[in-house]
């Protein structure tokens, strides 16, 4: 008798979800996954702990390291960084992100292409090659972070970019493990 298992998702059509999926299916096959996939926020998720209050110092430490990444602009930092975010599922950091990519010059059709870059026109080989990088390390373990990538990172970054763009990577998918975890919302914006 197969064991039933109910996980709700935040980002029911994310990449994030599909994997989550895909996983269960491969390495449970006893286990009858099924998931329940909410457009609504679940109402568990909100702000379950107030992390930055109970470990300000380790919050205030990882916040710090962003300005030891200089050599990546902050018009493509913002958009990997948003990149990273659509992927995990975490609505916290995509408003953020998004928000800093437009007042960093970035257009709205390009944002609204972001999630689809690989058929999209407007992203250049530089770009193509980080999102392509940073979607690698974050989905680390499916991908295993392939040298042909790298090397397509190569023909665009030089050695320092491309440890500062991975860096951006990982400290992107920390905040938004932490985002995601503890239920950290956005404020609503008057529109």
């Amino acid at each position: 008798m197969a064991t039933a298992i109910n996980v709700h998702v935040r980002a029911p059509n994310s990449i994030a979800s599909m994997v989550l999926l895909n996983l269960c299916d491969q390495t449970m096959p006893w286990l009858d996954c099924t998931f329940i996939f909410k457009q609504m926020q679940d109402p568990e998720m909100i702000e379950r702990l107030d992390y930055v209050a109970i470990n300000g110092a380790a919050i205030g430490s990882l916040a710090q390291a962003k300005d030891k990444m200089p050599s990546i602009d902050r018009k493509l930092r913002a958009i990997v960084e948003l990149r990273v975010s659509q992927i995990n599922g975490c609505v916290y950091c995509v408003d953020l992100h998004s928000k800093q990519a437009r007042a960093a010059g970035e257009t709205q059709q390009r944002l609204d292409c972001l999630p689809v870059w690989q058929e999209c026109p407007f992203f250049d080989e530089s770009e193509r090659a980080a999102f392509a990088w940073a979607e690698a390390v974050t989905l680390l373990p499916q991908s295993k972070a392939p040298v042909a990538l790298f090397d397509a990172l190569k023909l665009h970054f030089s050695d320092e970019q491309i440890v500062d763009l991975t860096m951006i990577i990982a400290q992107m998918n920390a905040w938004n493990r932490l985002a995601v975890s503890f239920g950290h919302l956005p404020d609503k914006r008057p529109d």
